[in-house]
């Protein structure tokens, strides 16, 4: 990865959140969500996803690759994973702004390829 040596920026008083969700589904058209156990959104679903390490000059894309690895502990190609819209929220709950990317697999997903189903932050759940 090209951004390991790149200086390190404080991000903390920037307008915006910048963060990927990641849409994976399989061959029956379920959609794996993350059913969250901690704020925000305690007890709804999502998405797989989190913060853009933006401090580090993370891209949204590598961000997709990486995420996807960490909360489902599956290894994606760069090319498995396509930029397929952002959302723009402002004031996400009287709080910060965030800009999101939406990312899409570009093939289906066994359940069998995804080893992680519970972690900290709540349980993954295949979803019609």
């Amino acid at each position: 990865m090209s951004t390991l040596h790149a200086p390190q920026y404080d991000t903390r008083n920037l307008p915006y959140k910048v963060a990927v969700l990641c849409y994976l589904f399989d061959a029956q058209d379920r959609l794996l969500m993350l059913h969250r156990r901690k704020p925000p959104n305690i007890d709804m679903y999502s998405p797989v996803g989190g913060k853009i390490e933006i401090s580090r000059g993370e891209s949204p894309h590598e961000c997709a690759v990486r995420e996807v690895h960490e909360e489902t502990g599956l290894q994606l190609r760069d090319d498995e994973m396509r930029l397929m819209g952002m959302v723009s929220e402002r004031a996400y709950q009287g709080e910060m702004h965030w800009l999101i990317f939406l990312f899409e697999c570009t093939r289906p997903i066994r359940a069998e390829e995804v080893p992680v189903r519970e972690f900290d932050e709540g349980r993954l759940e295949w979803i019609p």
